[in-house]
């Protein structure tokens, strides 16, 4: 499946293409449960408020920024 992500980052605009496949899913699925995927699915907007007020990393598999590279399934550093 090709997904097209753009949005605003770091004051710059980006425009990514991903291919969603076996090397960009999750590299931590014991930890997928504290994943911004998930607690948007659970509906738990606050918490996702919390961990994404001074983003750091952001996921090649779905373009979600956060906080901590652990919350989410495939880091990159926002550099």
């Amino acid at each position: 499946m090709l997904v097209l992500v753009q949005g605003l980052f770091k004051n710059s605009y980006y425009t990514r293409r991903m291919m969603m496949s076996e090397e960009n899913s999750c590299k931590h699925p014991e930890n997928h449960a504290g994943h911004l995927c998930m607690l948007v699915s659970k509906g738990l907007f606050e918490e996702v408020k919390k961990l994404t007020r001074h983003p750091k990393f952001i996921c090649f598999t779905c373009g979600r920024v956060a906080d901590s590279s652990e919350n989410l399934c495939n880091p990159m550093p926002n550099d």
